[in-house]
């Protein structure tokens, strides 16, 4: 498994998780050495949005965010049309199957090297447009969730999607990116 963070304009180093995802491996090897040290460089609020797989959700995960005060964004079911990480994941396939044919990716160790590549190479620009199209993404799901004006009106700068509310203007979004 291949894990990365965005912010804004910025991103984390790829992280190379060997075998299957479990929590103690999401801490271990992606928020403690990735997430934890670059929200604490953070001079404002940051939010870390997630999925809701089951080693992001484990009771041990949410006990290390709590301990080191990372707010964690409430995340839909079933949506990873909402996030762009999904999308910037699809921009990077693309890429590396676009590669002649010389540079394909033949194994495990080419295809690590290949997304390091290829992570690099993502502009700031499209990582913050990304990012920046959350506000879109959000209101989209409140208006796919026909929030009433009336809400709308009382969350005043928050953006209510299903049963949360993120106050566009002051968080950030860290969005954790994986294949």
């Amino acid at each position: 498994m291949v894990s990365g963070e965005i912010c804004g304009g910025d991103r984390t180093p790829l992280v190379i998780v060997d075998g299957h995802l479990t929590a103690q491996r999401y801490i271990d090897q992606i928020i403690r050495p990735a997430v934890l040290p670059y929200l604490q460089q953070q001079p404002h609020g940051d939010l870390y949005q997630q999925d809701n797989a089951r080693p992001h959700t484990a009771h041990v995960v949410q006990q290390v965010f709590a301990a080191n005060n990372v707010s964690v964004l409430p995340w839909p079911a079933r949506s990873p049309d909402m996030s762009p990480r999904e999308h910037l994941w699809d921009i990077m396939d693309r890429r590396i199957r676009q590669r002649p044919h010389t540079d394909t990716p033949s194994n495990g160790h080419d295809l690590v090297r290949a997304l390091q590549e290829e992570w690099q190479r993502i502009p700031r620009d499209l990582i913050r447009r990304l990012t920046f199209s959350m506000r879109r993404r959000l209101l989209a799901c409140m208006e796919a969730t026909h929030v009433t004006d009336g809400t709308l009106r009382r969350s005043l700068s928050g953006i209510v999607c299903s049963s949360y509310s993120v106050n566009i203007l002051t968080f950030r979004f860290l969005y954790p990116t994986r294949l």
